[in-house]
């Protein structure tokens, strides 16, 4: 007859058959190996809840391995969970480690190239306005009265050191000194000359050296002074317009002059300045009325440069 019997390990309720008494067997719970023996009728029910662990009885060599292979399995079960729970931990670590130091990195290059673009146009704009600055002036030409930076087919530009200016002028522009006698209170007079190939236009820019003597640019002193170097100036030309102009990045004054002889078709324009005890003469001569260029006039006056 089955006799009962509780678990040692998990005090489980076991039947267990005569026949394997004093044998042994495994818990069907928990799979613990134990021999099957029966407990005595008149031992108190208290006691057979569980067996003190020192009254279980000797095992085998091959039983002395406690746990059982499903505790072993869920064991290592659980083992390999936390080692991928601690490899993506780890991946997440290093993956938001990675993305901070990239933004880090980058942050300095995109202010860099900010710095240097605000820095370029700032050195660009300092450029342009140093450009109208130091060549400003002079007739309402191209950029604003400066003189164009493109040389016109056919035109040469005249570097003069000694006058202290240079110029764009048609032709084969030949120097020349002062006709006549150089006027008693200066030093030097000279002049650049052309004509153009089909004889409309003629060109002088004339440089009287007065030393060390002062030269004022309002309009009344500068066409004073063109009569003491030039005594027969007006002598058979009147002043149809007259105004105030930049000549050279200095003030000066520009004047139309038309012969008062109704057979002689000839016009002037005439511009004077003066700068550093020289004085300048700046003509351009139409020889034909009915032919006049205002690209050429505004080439020949907006190129004209003091040095």
């Amino acid at each position: 007859m089955p006799f009962a019997m509780n678990c040692p390990e998990c005090s489980a309720s076991l039947k267990i058959p005569d026949e394997l008494e004093g044998k042994k067997i495994k818990c069907k719970s928990c799979g613990t190996p134990f021999r099957a023996q029966q407990e005595e009728e008149d031992e108190p029910p208290a006691r057979k809840k569980k067996p003190a662990a020192k009254s279980k009885p000797p095992l085998d060599e091959d039983d002395e391995e406690r746990p059982s292979k499903a505790r072993r399995l869920k064991s290592e079960e659980d083992d390999e969970e936390d080692e991928r729970r601690s490899r993506r931990s780890s991946r997440d670590e290093r993956s938001a480690k990675s993305k901070k130091s990239a933004g880090k990195k980058k942050g300095p290059p995109v202010l860099l190239l900010g710095l240097l673009g605000s820095g370029f146009v700032v050195l660009v704009g300092v450029g342009v306005l140093i450009y109208f600055l130091a060549r400003g002036g002079g007739g309402g030409g191209l950029l604003g009265g400066s003189a164009s930076e493109s040389l016109p087919p056919g035109w040469e530009e005249i570097n003069e050191k000694e006058g202290g200016f240079r110029v764009y002028m048609p032709g084969r522009p030949i120097r020349q000194q002062a006709p006549g006698r150089i006027p008693a209170n200066a030093r030097n007079a000279f002049r650049w000359a052309s004509v153009t190939g089909d004889g409309v236009y003629s060109f002088q820019v004339g440089v009287v050296d007065l030393g060390d003597r002062s030269i004022s640019t309002d309009p009344a002193s500068l066409k004073a002074t063109l009569k003491q170097v030039e005594p027969s100036a007006f002598f058979f030309e009147k002043i149809a317009v007259e105004r105030e102009v930049k000549v050279g990045g200095k003030p000066g004054i520009e004047m139309e002059l038309v012969n008062e002889n109704p057979d002689f078709t000839d016009s002037t324009v005439m511009r004077l300045t003066a700068s550093g005890g020289k004085f300048y003469v700046i003509t351009l001569t139409y020889h034909d009325r009915g032919k006049k260029d205002e690209k050429v006039r505004q080439t020949f006056f907006d190129s004209f440069r003091l040095q």
